[in-house]
């Protein structure tokens, strides 16, 4: 697995969502995320992964960046987390806690 790396600011526009598909999130929840994140700023960053043109790629935070969207907010904070989408993947129950 890849080294996790420091948190780093990016522009939302320059976060892909290549890994959408494998997550699924209802309109309640995504009420909830942009609730929280009005009240309360992010409260952790989202995780990332660097695709084969150095793009990052969400693993995991795409309630976040839908609610900063409808907020209007430029800007979130990200963590590189893995180097590929299988590596991504594989993360993914770590990321959640299910491991």
């Amino acid at each position: 697995m890849a080294q996790v790396t420091d948190e780093q600011v990016v522009s939302i526009e320059k976060l892909g969502q290549q890994l959408r598909h494998l997550r699924l999130t209802s309109a309640q929840a995504l009420r909830q995320m942009k609730r929280s994140l009005a009240r309360h700023g992010q409260l952790s960053a989202l995780s990332v992964f660097r695709a084969d043109e150095g793009a990052l790629q969400i693993v995991d935070g795409f309630k976040r960046v839908h609610a900063a969207r409808e907020l209007g907010l430029a800007e979130l904070r990200v963590r590189v987390v893995a180097q590929n989408a299988v590596q991504a993947k594989l993360a993914l129950p770590l990321l959640n806690g299910a491991a």
